[in-house]
Order: C-alpha cells, then structure tokens, then sequence
C-alpha cells in the first residue's frame, strides 16, 4: 500500500496538479481521483454501471458525480410526530 506522505514528498510542490502528473499530450482530464470502497459497495457500483449501461467505470463515475444529485429528506418533523403518537400509545396501555 503506498504512504500518502510519500508520494508527497516524491513529487516536485506547485499549486496546481497538473504541475505534478505527467500526462499524455492532448488528454483531456489530467487530474486523477481515488475513492475507496468496501466489496459490497464495488458490487453494488458494478450492478449500476450495469443498468447504465457501460463497463467503463471512469465513464460512469464522471457522469453520476457531475450529473447525479443527492436527495436529503429532513424527516425531523415526522420524528416528532413518531415520538408524540408513541407517547400516547404509551399512556393508553397504562391506562
């Protein structure tokens, strides 16, 4: 497994990244990402990109972080309302 602090201090320091990968001439995207996930989660990725309908990772990966969108339900209010319903559930059966 490579040492991050390694890596750092093997490369020359500048600002940007691209300063510091060499790359073909003519590519287009430079700058590499890396993510780690767990063996199911690789599976699951695999069972998307499936649906998609692409084997390339890197295609799809790009499309779902530049395109795709997260949704965030704020469930506080239904919680609230959970805990006042089983508090009354509660008072009935000690009724």
């Amino acid at each position: 497994m490579l040492n991050p602090k390694r890596i750092e201090n093997a490369l020359p320091h500048s600002d940007t990244a691209t300063d510091t990968i060499q790359t073909p001439k003519g590519r287009k995207r430079n700058v590499q990402l890396i993510i780690r996930v767990t063996a199911d989660e690789k599976d699951f990725i695999n069972k998307k990109m499936e649906q998609f309908g692409t084997a390339n990772f890197n295609t799809y990966a790009r499309k779902m972080l530049i395109d795709g969108y997260v949704i965030h339900v704020d469930l506080t209010e239904f919680q609230t309302l959970a805990a006042e319903v089983n508090a009354i559930g509660t008072k009935v059966i000690h009724f």
